[in-house]
């Protein structure tokens, strides 16, 4: 004759860590990644200082970024790229002296 089953006992201890396993198979090889911007080591080209200054990226260059000099209580109107290199002109006391972020393109 079978009597009633019991409650349920309380958790047991944790057991011991186990052997590690055995190395996975290496993985597939990724796919290769997309082309670099082809550029060079970027540098700073200086404009001439007065009421408009142009900095001008050598032959072969990209102009990557730009913007001026001046004094504080000077005013200038516009710092802008200008296709070949930085622009900026101004109503400057001291006069504004623009700069060109170039890299050659590789």
């Amino acid at each position: 004759m079978t009597g009633t089953q019991g409650a349920q006992g309380g958790a047991g201890a944790q057991g011991l860590q186990g052997a590690q396993g055995v190395q996975g198979t290496q993985g597939f090889q990724g796919v290769q990644g997309t082309q670099g911007s082809g550029l060079g080591v970027p540098h700073v080209v200086l404009g001439p200082q007065g009421t408009t200054s142009l900095a001008s990226c050598p032959a072969g260059e990209v102009v990557l970024g730009g913007g001026f000099g001046g004094a504080l209580t000077d005013t200038v109107f516009e710092s802008r790229p200008n296709g070949e290199g930085w622009q900026a002109t101004g109503n400057l006391i001291s006069g504004v002296q623009a700069y060109a972020i170039c890299a050659a393109q590789t």
